[in-house]
């Protein structure tokens, strides 16, 4: 059980740690736990997530599959995806990450050494058995789950291509019945062009695309994107409410990065976010020791990128929410006149 610390909890709420006792005896938070051994006050998951309903914060009742996906290899994908997750399982949201790379990178950087991963059943496993609710693992003390991967996932690849009838909504149906357990399905695609990474962007409600500031990077854009492009053309379940490019890496030393980023702006637009993650070794430091960023280094540079990418996509996720309600408010008010 996630246990947090008062001034933890008040930072995500955005309240002073002595204000808490105030919304405490106002009843607008409930109360704080003791633990039995120190005393100390904390809160729970349950805590912070009815905290938020009381106070007003957004609390997100709607499922949402985000893909974090790049045909280039080396861009920090999982990395990112795995912080990511982990940073809105602290949150208080209910996050369910998918490895979809036969690598297992995700489910590494998440904890889980290679040697315990070769013998964890995959997403294939699911569809073998027709209930993915079965490879779906609980890790971190029960904050997230997980379906990992393994060298076994290659048989998916191979099942897809066998099919003949909308081999490419394979996904988005198996995950149909799961989603109204999460307020997030966090999925980590593998560098390569495929029926899987099709499948995850055909399934997505956000398309995550990490970059790295060089040419090689800039350059695997464009076949992505024009698989995009086909896909909102032709494929029938496809309904990506936005694209987000990510710089990973950034270096302020190096001049070339700021012109990529400077020409990503200009061909991409509001696509490009932001937040740019900087470059820190501390990084690799976590994942030698299967650790998230946050676990290793809560007060490093990443941690604090990985925090303004997420309150940024948060953020812009309550805006378009709020034009849907509008839009929907709209058409049911004119379809009762």
């Amino acid at each position: 059980m996630k246990k947090f610390k008062i001034k933890e909890f008040a930072s995500l709420l955005g309240y002073h740690p002595q204000y808490l006792r105030i919304l405490e005896k106002e009843g607008k938070i409930p109360k704080a736990r003791r633990d039995p051994k120190t005393n100390w006050r904390y809160y729970t998951l349950e805590d912070l997530i009815e905290a938020k309903r009381r106070l007003g914060l957004p609390v997100s009742e709607r499922s949402a599959v985000q893909v974090f996906i790049n045909y280039k290899g080396g861009t920090g994908k999982s990395t990112i995806a795995s912080s990511y997750a982990y940073n809105l399982a602290m949150m208080g949201f209910n996050v369910l990450a998918i490895d979809l790379d036969p690598q297992g990178h995700l489910t590494r950087s998440l904890g889980i050494p290679d040697e315990t991963a070769r013998g964890l059943p995959t997403l294939i496993d699911g569809v073998s058995d027709g209930d993915i609710t079965k490879v779906i693992l609980s890790i971190k003390n029960g904050l997230l789950k997980l379906i990992p991967s393994n060298m076994n996932l290659t048989v998916f690849e191979k099942y897809l291509q066998q099919q003949n009838i909308a081999v490419e909504t394979k996904l988005y149906k198996l995950l149909q019945p799961i989603l109204p357990n999460y307020h997030y399905v966090v999925i980590d695609c593998a560098p390569s062009v495929s029926l899987s990474n099709i499948n995850a962007m055909v399934a997505a409600d956000d398309i995550i695309v990490p970059v790295v500031p060089d040419y090689l990077s800039y350059d695997g854009l464009n076949l992505l994107f024009k698989d995009i492009s086909a896909l909102k053309e032709n494929a029938t379940f496809y309904h990506a409410r936005r694209i987000k490019i990510v710089v990973n890496r950034y270096d302020q030393r190096l001049t070339i990065a700021d012109v990529l980023i400077n020409t990503l702006r200009n061909d991409y637009g509001d696509m490009l976010m932001k937040t740019i993650l900087r470059q820190d070794a501390t990084v690799e430091r976590a994942q030698a020791k299967l650790l998230t960023i946050f676990e290793y280094a809560r007060r490093s540079k990443f941690a604090e990128d990985i925090m303004s990418f997420t309150n940024e996509l948060l953020e812009e996720e309550k805006n378009l929410t709020r034009r849907t309600d509008e839009k929907e408010k709209k058409v049911t008010k004119e379809g009762a006149l």
